[in-house]
């Protein structure tokens, strides 16, 4: 049985499950996974809590870049110099295009048949420069963790609304019984609604229908 790594999806569910107290195991049998697996994410993936706390607490958002970092270290160095690279791209790389390339075996993805809303021009290239930057609190992205598919099919209605303050890395996920705007609308206002005014200065969705109450939000 070959080995696949621990995907951003999986490691959403991991912190959800380990939010409401299931043991490492019933976490390992939730996501099909060896518990070792599990452990072994929790332990290494995890960031402590204060500089000068011995408790540590799992970020999925944070835990994605760990994993992505100690992917690129682990390749080993290139030996040969600049204009080494040079020659022998240019002896041995013929330019090519993406319709050259042979493909292996056949790629498809379910159809996307929910739709978007209209966002009444809310071009994300509007949003405020603060944003970008990173440097003040306030400001969150929102989606949804849907379950696997089988044969194009889902495994449960139930998901994940997630809410990421991208300043500080905060990372909320709520489970809502299926990925509709009667459900996702109520429950990020629920969510949020004791938060002080200046920790929810913007809110980015894609346009996914279930985010079609984006308006509501706004307002609440």
């Amino acid at each position: 049985m070959s080995y696949t790594h621990l995907n951003i999806n999986e490691r959403s569910c991991i912190y959800q499950f380990k939010e409401i107290g299931m043991s490492v195991r019933k976490i390992a049998e939730a996501l099909d996974r060896s518990p070792s697996t599990i452990s072994r994410e929790l332990k290494r993936n995890s960031n402590s809590t204060g500089e000068y706390s011995t408790s540590s607490r799992y970020n999925p958002a944070i835990a994605e870049e760990k994993y992505k970092k100690r992917r690129k270290q682990c390749h080993r160095s290139i030996a040969a110099n600049s204009s080494e690279i040079s020659y022998l791209e240019e002896k041995l790389l013929p330019k090519i295009t993406m319709k050259k390339l042979r493909l292996k075996g056949r790629f498809s993805r379910s159809a996307e048949t929910r739709g978007k809303f209209n966002d009444k021009g809310r071009s994300i290239k509007k949003r405020p420069k603060e944003v970008y930057k990173r440097n003040e609190l306030g400001h969150w992205e929102g989606d949804t963790v849907v379950s696997g598919r089988n044969d194009r099919k889902t495994k449960s209605k139930y998901c994940f609304v997630t809410l990421a303050e991208r300043k500080s890395r905060k990372y909320i996920a709520v489970l809502v019984p299926n990925r509709t705007a009667s459900n996702v609308t109520p429950d990020i206002i629920n969510t949020l609604k004791d938060f002080p005014d200046d920790m929810v200065k913007t809110i980015t969705f894609d346009r996914g229908k279930e985010f079609s109450g984006y308006e509501e939000i706004e307002s609440a």
